[in-house]
């Protein structure tokens, strides 16, 4: 058996203040709290190890029981040496600095009492590593940007690794050229987005991953959060949405649209019986439809002039419109065009109903008014995720919506709509192709 008689507590750039004495075996298991930086050839610094008195030779970290969480780790051997050194034997760990010698065979959670005997109470960990991020620095311009995610991982943080995230083309492509009324730019902004968009500005608001730090009842539950595209998440516990057993991560990315399309369906409020079209088969135009063509009674038909996108609904069973066809009770509009929503204007009949979905920025969008529209009363009804319709909200609530979409996606035929994965890393050439290129109906990005 080694001995020290002065070892209690590490803590990197601080002197050591050792409030217990007593034997160390060679296999007593420590528990670290705090996450430092590792040097680029995988070793920590350990400054303050010597100063301390005390010095330590190579440590196997050889039981982790989570990344970036208070983990066990064994063998642990000391010595005279004058430095410290810490080899990590796992793949994407962060090594702790702050080091407590505990009762041998005894774990302790981050945030636990520790008896006095041993130092101070343990609140938070200290989580440093750097993430990447999608940032649209330009008009018409996209980036990857490095940054450093440094908080304090108290019991209402999370971190959280992101595993996929969905593209919604159409307001992106407005955010990334500028297109913003500058009345909007405080009301538009999302969760955790940074910047402005007047440029540069990190935006996005639909992504999956892991939590890898957090709550106990968190800890690796796959999980949906409005962010920003980013491979390394540090968020607030109440922002994290898990994922239902049973739906894939790359489905669940569809969630935040997918609230975007019931809300549109509630503001409609569509009748058994009634004819309806949607025009526009992107993203929000098929989830639309396929939240339709579940109710019973409803003659659902599509336009889309988008060859592409018109084979592509009629594969998946819908009836496509030409410009010419029968009147309609109600129309959907989420092809981001004027020409769109003028012609789901002509499309419906008298007193028919328009729920306008698209958002068009600070185009100017010109329509044809004087005809059928006023004589018919015809309606246009402005639909927007960010509130609940009035009708509504006596007894629903976002989570409440949220619950309702993640029992929606449990239907597998969601995944039709999904394209293979971009690579993150090849995330800002599709971005700055985004303005003259056509993409499948849900863009999807996949992080490794």
């Amino acid at each position: 058996m080694l001995q020290h008689d002065q070892l209690a507590c590490v803590e990197v750039g601080q002197r050591c203040q050792p409030p217990v004495r007593r034997k160390l075996s060679r296999f007593d298991r420590l528990v670290w709290v705090f996450n430092v930086w590792t040097t680029q050839d995988g070793f920590p610094e350990f400054s303050s190890a010597a100063s301390a008195g005390l010095s330590l030779a190579e440590v196997p970290f050889a039981q982790i029981a989570g990344p970036r969480t208070a983990g066990l780790c064994n063998n642990v051997g000391f010595s005279g040496a004058e430095t410290a050194t810490f080899r990590q034997t796992g793949t994407g760990l962060r090594l702790g600095s702050g080091i407590r010698v505990l009762q041998q065979g005894r774990r302790r959670a981050v945030g636990e009492e520790l008896p006095s005997a041993w130092g101070r109470r343990v609140n938070s960990s200290v989580f440093q590593n750097a993430a990447r991020a999608l940032w649209f620095i330009g008009p018409c311009e996209a980036a990857l940007l490095s940054e450093t995610i440094c908080s304090r991982v108290a019991a209402n943080t999370c971190i959280v690794r992101s595993i996929y995230s969905a593209v919604s083309e159409g307001t992106e492509r407005l955010v990334l050229a500028g297109r913003v009324p500058a009345d909007l730019h405080q009301s538009m902004r999302v969760p955790y987005m940074t910047g402005a968009f007047s440029f540069p500005v990190k935006y996005g608001y639909s992504l999956v991953g892991r939590v890898e730090q957090g709550a106990p009842h968190l800890l690796g539950k796959v999980a949906h959060l409005l962010h920003p595209r980013q491979d390394l998440c540090c968020v607030d516990s109440a922002d994290v949405f898990p994922v239902p057993d049973g739906i894939p991560a790359r489905r669940a990315v569809l969630a935040s649209n997918l609230e975007t399309a019931v809300t549109a369906v509630w503001d409609a409020r569509p009748l058994i019986g009634e004819r309806v079209l949607v025009v526009g088969f992107g993203c929000i135009g098929a989830l639309i439809g396929h939240i339709l063509r579940s109710m019973p009674g409803i003659d659902l038909r599509i336009v889309e002039r988008n060859e592409v996108r018109r084979r592509f609904a009629g594969r998946m069973g819908y009836e496509t419109e030409s410009l010419a066809g029968d009147e309609f009770d109600l129309a959907f509009h989420a092809s981001g065009s004027a020409a769109g929503l003028q012609e789901a204007i002509d499309r419906v009949g008298a007193e028919g109903r328009v729920v306008e979905v698209s958002w068009f920025g600070t185009d100017e969008i010109p329509l044809r008014l004087g005809g059928s529209f006023h004589i018919q009363r015809k309606s246009i009804i402005a639909s927007q995720v960010s509130r609940l319709p009035a009708f509504q909200t006596p007894r629903w609530d976002r989570v409440r919506r949220k619950q309702l979409v993640f029992s929606l996606l449990r239907d597998p035929t969601f995944d039709i709509l999904l394209n293979e994965p971009i690579p993150f890393e090849k995330l800002p050439d599709f971005f700055n192709r985004l303005q003259t290129h056509g993409h499948a109906i849900v863009p999807l990005v996949g992080y490794s």
